[in-house]
């Protein structure tokens, strides 16, 4: 059947039988036969984590204490001022992307 457009809302029926506003979109024409797909926002029964599984830092870039400049640590034969505070560095982290799934439902999980 098709879908003129317009607006589409979706309700969950609870366990009691009573509906709940979920959700509405604003959508153009769909054809008859096409799919469409609805992002219900955020599930407490499904949980995205991200486990850090190694970290680290390169490129130490200090701010000379004698002169207005910088220098990277490792670029070369240069002396290290020990007085120099460092202005900056790249971070390096090594993730790992879990899905934590509560409910006995199966979910589709679409990572973009």
């Amino acid at each position: 059947m098709p879908l003129p457009n317009g607006k589409v809302s979706v309700f969950r029926r609870s366990s009691k039988g009573e509906l709940s506003y979920k959700h509405s979109l604003r959508i153009n024409y769909i054809p008859v036969d096409d799919k469409i797909e609805f992002n219900l926002c955020h599930d407490p029964n499904v949980a995205l984590r991200f486990d850090l599984s190694s970290g680290w830092r390169s490129n130490i870039w200090p701010k000379l204490n004698r002169a207005n400049a910088f220098k990277r640590i490792g670029s070369g034969n240069i002396v290290v001022d020990h007085g120099a505070r460092v202005a900056g560095w790249d971070q390096h982290a090594i993730v790992a992307q879990r899905i934590d799934h509560f409910s006995g439902r199966p979910i589709d999980v679409q990572i973009c």
